[in-house]
């Protein structure tokens, strides 16, 4: 055998060629994808914030998730309440005892979670995604001309 012509009349190679084209099909689909999924946005823990009722913020520390656990829910009711009743910065003092005031009492939720989000970067989800799509395009082109080097002898074999 030396043309692909020849090639194409063995069922052994025409059953690899529907192997490669369904192992081609969703890695080139991934690869396409690749640049959406990379460029998610993220949760931004420095911009968002809790709105307590009374118009207060608070900006709560090692903050990964727009979501609280129920005990930074009842820590943060605790502070919105303390905040609404005194209108005004308290010492550490003052805080320290009006918290430990409320720590027996049943608060409802008075505060709203501001979620910040950083924006997609549409050019850099592009360019993602074409890179991985002509890498896998590449890869897949490079098997192909190795399989017809071994079996035909080279690269760029007659057709």
């Amino acid at each position: 055998m030396k043309t692909t012509t020849e090639l194409n009349s063995k069922i052994w190679y025409r059953f690899l060629k529907v192997i490669y084209v369904l192992i081609f099909i969703p890695i080139f689909i991934v690869a396409f994808f690749s640049g959406y999924w990379d460029t998610m946005p993220q949760f931004d823990s420095e911009n968002s914030y809790l709105k307590c009722d009374n118009g207060g913020k608070v900006n709560p520390k090692n903050w990964y998730s727009p979501y609280l656990t129920p005990s930074e829910d009842e820590t943060y009711r605790k502070y919105c309440a303390i905040e609404s009743e005194v209108g005004e910065t308290l010492s550490q003092e003052e805080f320290t005892a009006q918290w430990k005031n409320l720590k027996d009492k049943s608060i409802p939720k008075n505060y709203e979670v501001i979620s910040i989000y950083t924006k997609r970067d549409w050019l850099k989800t592009i360019g993602i995604s074409a890179l991985w799509t002509v890498v896998a395009i590449l890869i897949f082109e490079l098997l192909k001309r190795i399989f017809y080097y071994i079996v035909l002898g080279s690269f760029i074999p007659p057709k």
